[in-house]
């Protein structure tokens, strides 16, 4: 199946049709990232991935997720993982995998990550390379980082884990990814914090067990208002969500000044911290939101696919430089 690109004229009440996306995301980010371009694979047209587990690694299990899928990769039955997914597949439950042949997947995993051991990471290369040919693959395993977003210019040191999780590691990943997935593009411009929307999430996902804040947020080029632009999904690590950290991964994950550049909307959807099932506020990779989590009936996943596909109909206001 060719996957098309079919765009959107922008906010405020406009009309979208059917809408190809991509995605990205760092920890549980990348985890809900893979969820949404395997489930969704009709549309979705590539992910960018960094500290990253293969499709429903977790199998609905906490503790699951929090070793074999975390720090001890060579638990992990790649060849399992990916029968299920054609399971799935053949009943309904997501896309069918043929469509995820023609994505491009970019896959980062830090050789010193303190959360997600890069064996996790390779596992989940393994895992695409089961369903996409490997020059539609592009991972990196040679670098010294830790758990982070890792930019080229913004954040702490490489080698250092912790809060808000984005690391200078001298490496563009908003960019390396973008590029990897997109093909050439225009270099980075300085991104125009006029062009950042807040919205209210409650329209696509009105289930409050869902976990999601009440509010997201987007990056519109100007051009995007009245043009036909792509559209990326970035999805937050645990503890990186707005309400925990303010706007620092909306403000400095690099993708907003490629996307200003290049013509992409960058929607930040925002999950929250719950007591008991999610105390870190990370997306639902594991189960707390229920047993479908993974597949295209999960609760998040089905929000924010429907944000992708309804952008012509949010209701939003623009911050602009009062972002904190």
């Amino acid at each position: 199946m060719v996957k098309k690109f079919v765009f959107f004229l922008g906010l405020l009440g406009l009309s979208l049709s059917s809408q190809a996306f991509t995605a990205s995301g760092l920890g549980a980010g990348a985890n809900m990232a893979v969820q949404l371009n395997i489930a969704f694979s009709a549309d979705s047209v590539g992910a960018g991935l960094i500290a990253g587990a293969p499709y429903y690694c977790a199998q609905g299990s906490a503790v699951t997720a929090s070793t074999a899928c975390t720090n001890a990769g060579y638990l992990i039955n790649t060849d399992a993982l990916v029968q299920y997914t054609k399971d799935q597949a053949s009943a309904g439950n997501i896309d069918n995998v043929v469509n995820v042949a023609t994505d491009h997947v970019w896959i980062f995993a830090g050789a010193k990550d303190e959360v997600v051991n890069q064996s996790v990471g390779r596992k989940l290369y393994a895992y695409y390379q089961s369903l996409i040919d490997n020059h539609r693959i592009n991972a990196t395993f040679d670098q010294q980082a830790n758990f982070a977003w890792i930019t080229s210019s913004e954040g702490n040191p490489c080698w250092y884990y912790g809060t808000p999780y984005i690391n200078n590691c001298q490496l563009d990943a908003a960019g390396l990814m973008l590029k990897s997935i997109y093909g050439t593009l225009q270099p980075a411009v300085t991104q125009n914090f006029a062009n950042l929307y807040q919205f209210p999430q409650h329209e696509f996902v009105s289930n409050s067990s869902a976990g999601m804040d009440t509010f997201g947020w987007i990056y519109q080029p100007a051009y995007c208002i009245e043009n036909a632009c792509k559209v990326h999904v970035a999805l937050h690590g645990c503890n990186q969500n707005y309400d925990t950290v303010g706007a620092v991964f909306i403000k400095n994950s690099g993708l907003n000044g490629w996307a200003e550049a290049n013509n992409i909307v960058v929607i930040y959807p925002q999950v929250l911290p719950q007591s008991q099932v999610n105390t870190d506020g990370c997306w639902d990779w594991w189960g707390y939101t229920g047993p479908n989590y993974a597949l295209k009936s999960g609760i998040q996943m089905a929000g924010i696919y429907n944000l992708t596909q309804s952008l012509g109909t949010i209701t939003s206001f623009r911050p602009g430089q009062n972002l904190n």
